[in-house]
C-alpha cells in the first residue's frame, strides 16, 4: 500500500514538473500571422497600439495583435 501511494504522489510531483517545463513562454510575444511583414523581414513584436511591427521598424498596417 504504501509503495502503490509513493508512486502516485511521485506521477503527481512530475506531472507538475513537466506541466511547468513546457509550457510555452509567451510574455512579450505575439503570435504572428502568415502575411503580417512578409516584406519586411518578418514580425518583431507586438506593438503598444495592438498592430505589429516589423523587424524593419515598420507597424503593419493590417494585422493586429493581442
Amino acid at each position: 500500500m504504501k509503495k502503490v501511494l509513493l508512486g502516485l504522489v511521485l506521477a503527481g510531483i512530475l506531472s507538475i514538473v513537466g506541466y511547468f517545463t513546457f509550457l510555452p513562454t509567451t510574455s512579450n510575444q505575439c503570435d504572428a500571422r502568415s502575411g503580417c511583414c512578409s516584406h519586411h523581414g518578418g514580425v518583431a513584436y507586438c506593438g503598444k497600439n495592438g498592430y505589429y511591427i516589423c523587424n524593419d521598424g515598420t507597424q503593419s498596417p493590417t494585422c493586429r495583435c493581442n
